[in-house]
């Protein structure tokens, strides 16, 4: 049994935060950074900048967060209802861990189910979340060949659909938007922060054109389709790094000039650094430097309350082992501790047998526990101590996650906007909204001062 929720608290929040299945975590990064962003443009363009990058950073957050998951849930529907193919097995690679596709379709179709448990070395796997097809004839045909292409299929459509609905059709709805206001403050002879009125009416007139890109891309690697999939279906961060770059392509090519297509690549690809990887190099860093051993919060707490003679075991492994063992090494008189440890650290995957899990996760969890055991033996924690111990590392392991987030929602809604816009004046030495300012003086202006420095030297 786990602790008491009440004991859990910060543990639970933690776990929470860090949990990939939940966009909490991200959205407390958005939210600040949303109105960081929001508050710089309002402050360089007025109100019309502010506006705009009010929308565009909500709505891509929305579609960000919760677009590509919609949409496969969509494509995964009419897979089940037309085609008869179920979709709630998560994509698989028997190189990485066990085939979760390859056990889910052998299961639904055995006629003997616990005699297929059995055969597979699945005896008390948790079936409950594929059991829904096992009631229909509809699936009894169905291959493993035809759930790996289904899974294929609709894991690109959503990935390609969410990039184009972030590099297309967003910015352009954002920018039809602006230019519909600068159409109206046109009219009432009302402009923002602009040189000159003539200036104001060339960029509402240029704005209303649309303009084309001159990037173009290549075809796919071979066995694409398998690893995108793969890539899709397993690892958070890509989904979000694969969004980024056609989503960035996207932006550029429909910018309405070069300095805002500069503009939205540098601060995209140097966004991608803060949003996917600094917090977690910072907190990697600080662990480090303070020697806390990164470990799942509520799994700390779990093992510091477990039977004393089931740790006394598990310190005695660690003692005569350099290297990490295991779970069922370090606990081998306990098989729920092992469950319980791998279930929590994988968030609810683990003994699924429908989910995968790759291996090198599970070595992963292994280590962290068996770093954490190391780390009380060398500070000769006694068993009495050991639940002082593990929330004094849950402590230092949220403070090092709240750094790493304030950090991330500082470079996010501050630094980068600063740096971007920065650019921009030292490149045009206009300070002004980029998406309607007029930059057609620019190569006048450097031939004037081309012509001014030929003459003093004649």
């Amino acid at each position: 049994m786990l602790p008491s929720i009440k004991s859990l608290t910060l543990a639970r929040v933690v776990n929470h935060i860090n949990n990939p299945n939940h966009p909490t975590g991200t959205l407390i990064e958005e939210i600040p950074t949303d109105f960081g962003r929001s508050y710089a443009g309002y402050k360089r363009g007025g109100i019309l900048e502010g506006a705009e990058k009010f929308r565009k950073e909500v709505l891509s957050a929305i579609v960000w967060l919760w677009g590509m998951k919609e949409i496969n849930k969509g494509l995964n529907t009419f897979c089940e209802k037309t085609l008869n193919i179920p979709t709630g097995i998560e994509y698989s690679n028997s190189k990485d861990g066990i085939d979760a596709i390859k056990n889910s379709v052998g299961y639904i179709k055995a006629n003997d189910k616990q005699a297929f448990l059995k055969q597979n070395n699945l005896v008390g796997i948790d079936v409950s979340e594929i059991e829904k097809y096992c009631k229909s004839d509809k699936f009894k045909n169905i291959t493993v060949g035809q759930v790996k292409v289904a899974k294929q299929v609709t894991s690109i459509i959503a990935l390609v659909a969410q990039c184009a609905i972030m590099g297309w059709i967003l910015p352009k709805f954002n920018q039809a938007i602006t230019a519909r206001k600068l159409k109206k403050m046109q009219q009432k002879k009302y402009h923002q922060k602009f040189d000159s009125f003539d200036e104001f009416k060339n960029a509402s007139q240029k704005n209303t054109k649309s303009g084309k890109g001159e990037i173009s891309f290549k075809g796919l690697v071979e066995n694409a389709a398998d690893y995108v999939t793969y890539k899709v279906e397993n690892s958070s961060r890509f989904r979000l790094v694969s969004i980024d770059a056609p989503m960035v392509l996207g932006r550029v090519m429909t910018a309405r000039n070069r300095y805002e297509a500069l503009e939205i690549a540098f601060m995209d690809i140097v966004s991608t650094y803060f949003y996917n990887f600094s917090s977690g190099n910072i907190q990697s860093l600080l662990r480090k430097i303070t020697s806390t051993p990164n470990i799942d919060p509520i799994v700390a707490q779990y093992i510091a309350k477990m039977d004393k003679n089931v740790l006394d075991d598990a310190f005695k492994v660690v003692s005569e082992n350099k290297e990490a063992k295991p779970l069922r090494e370090l606990f081998s008189n306990s098989e729920e501790a092992v469950k319980e440890i791998y279930k929590t650290a994988t968030y609810g995957k683990y003994n699924k047998i429908n989910k995968f899990i790759k291996d090198d996760d599970l070595r992963a969890i292994d280590k962290n526990v068996c770093d954490f055991l190391q780390k009380a033996k060398e500070e000769n924690i006694s068993f009495d101590k050991l639940a002082d111990f593990a929330k004094n590392v849950n402590k230092k392991n949220a403070i090092f996650l709240s750094i790493g987030l304030i950090i991330s929602i500082i470079g996010l809604a501050i630094l980068v906007p600063k740096w971007t816009f920065m650019i921009t004046q030292k490149l045009t030495g206009k300070n002004t909204f980029s998406g309607i300012t007029n930059y057609d003086d620019d190569k006048d202006g450097k031939n004037k001062h081309k012509s001014a420095a030929k003459n003093k030297n004649n």
